[in-house]
């Protein structure tokens, strides 16, 4: 599980970078992919602690928009 959330919190990091700025990017696209798949991770808070996802400095969602 912690894995899997962190490739994907990374997919969607990425894809919101490479969009910002951008309208109606595929990586905007790839972003929101990302951030459904995320939505549907379960998560508990041992392992929001141990990948520390949650304390992210940088959000993810600024290229999303």
């Amino acid at each position: 599980m912690e894995r899997e959330l962190l490739e994907t919190f990374e997919a969607a990091k990425k894809a919101a970078d490479a969009a910002a700025g951008e309208d109606d990017s595929p990586e905007a696209e790839r972003c929101l992919d990302a951030l459904r798949r995320l939505r549907d991770i379960r998560v508990n808070t041992d392992v929001l602690v141990s990948t520390q996802v949650s304390g992210h400095p940088d959000p993810i969602f600024h290229g999303c928009e």
